[in-house]
């Protein structure tokens, strides 16, 4: 499944159920600097809220964070090991 498809099915959900929220996390590879690595991230985070945005979700359901290379993603595949960037997307609690 693509990542807007998947994306798509997240937006839906959220029209379903006006008021929940979700955390956007991104996450990058190890870089030079820590402050590259968030920014980057911060990023790819905020591309993934846009797309939600652009879908007709409300902009005070989404919150986003850059993260860096926290919490690495250990993952071999094929003997070889994944970059750690990704997006990590999280329901919140029903807001009122």
């Amino acid at each position: 499944m693509g990542s807007y498809a998947l994306l798509n099915k997240v937006a839906t959900y959220m029209k379903q159920f006006r008021k929940v929220g979700v955390n956007v996390t991104g996450y990058s590879s190890e870089y030079v600097s820590v402050k590259r690595e968030r920014a980057l991230a911060l990023a790819r985070a905020r591309a993934v809220a846009d797309y939600l945005w652009s879908q007709g979700i409300d902009s005070r359901l989404v919150f986003i964070e850059g993260a860096g290379s926290d919490k690495p993603c250990s993952l071999l595949i094929r003997g070889r090991e994944v970059s750690n960037a990704r997006i990590e997307i999280t329901f919140r609690d029903a807001i009122v």
